[in-house]
């Protein structure tokens, strides 16, 4: 609750935006899931499919966006794969279940997470220490669908159904306000 005269911190995220051929398969897993999931409140299908890699409170927009253009220009695109589902509890009570497809280990990608952690940090607070290299609770993930846990099993099933690994490439980093509102698009180098 904000009281009069105060105002609200606002929140930013940085995300890895993927070609177009994944962004396809991951919409077709979300379609897949629709007829399993209720009408719980969840805002993950108004995303577009990302990896989040990195989140802030009250950082300066300037300098986030000035230094997200920085990093990009000397960046070139990264090829990963997604070989994997997961889950975990989300939600301030843990009453709800993130399912997500999991990338491999891969030297670039941690490269390009790690290093777009070189400025800015002490702006991540508790909103985005889970996302920062040094966080033991680090997950690079890709969000398919957040559900109430008494639908997780029927979803999962569904998607497991569906999902085989795939290759992806990150083509751009994304700066949104949260919630999803895009702020600026800067592409990564073609290799």
């Amino acid at each position: 609750m904000i009281l009069k005269g105060e105002c609200a911190v606002q929140k930013h995220v940085v995300v890895a935006r993927f070609d177009a051929q994944t962004d396809q398969i991951f919409t077709r897993w979300r379609r897949a899931l629709g007829a399993s999931q209720s009408a719980h409140a969840d805002d993950s299908a108004a995303w577009p499919p990302h990896l989040t890699i990195a989140a802030y409170e009250g950082v300066d927009i300037g300098a986030l966006c000035a230094w997200t253009r920085e990093y990009t220009a000397s960046r070139t695109r990264v090829d990963l794969c997604f070989g994997s589902l997961g889950v975990f509890a989300h939600g301030p009570a843990g009453d709800t279940d993130v399912i997500f497809a999991h990338p491999n280990e891969s030297a670039a990608l941690t490269a390009l997470h790690t290093g777009f952690h070189q400025k800015l940090d002490e702006f991540c607070g508790d909103y985005g220490r889970h996302c920062t290299p040094e966080s033991p609770s680090l997950v690079l993930h890709a969000t398919i669908a957040i559900c109430r846990k008494d639908e997780f099993s029927a979803m999962f099933d569904v998607l497991r159904a569906q999902f085989s690994a795939i290759r992806a490439i990150i083509t751009a980093l994304e700066v949104y306000e949260n919630p999803c509102r895009l702020i600026e698009r800067c592409e990564l180098q073609s290799k």
